[in-house]
């Protein structure tokens, strides 16, 4: 995926749920994947819940859902069925993101 076109970007929440543990070379792969979209321009943040075992979530850029469903369902902890996720419109409404 290109960078999304600034006229029509959108921000997307992903809600990402593990349903088993990673091997390191597993979780090493979804770290480049993660990096990869940030050279993009795609991903604005990326993080864990660690009071939730299992879970993160990240902010993407795109310019609709479709194309944010797309761009996800490539990540490698998607793509080997160790993970499920959930993807949907998010308004930024305040905080620093709101600015861009």
């Amino acid at each position: 995926m290109s960078s999304p076109s600034p006229s029509t970007t959108k921000h997307f929440l992903v809600d990402l749920s593990l349903k088993s543990a990673l091997e390191p070379s597993e979780l090493q792969e979804q770290r480049d994947f993660l990096q990869g979209l940030t050279l993009q321009g795609c991903l604005l943040v990326a993080g864990v819940a660690p009071a939730i075992q299992g879970r993160g979530i990240a902010i993407l850029a795109a310019d609709s859902l479709e194309d944010a469903r797309a761009v996800y369902a490539d990540a490698p902890v998607v793509r080997i069925g160790k993970a499920d996720i959930m993807v949907n419109e998010f308004r930024i409404t305040s905080g620093i993101l709101s600015r861009s």
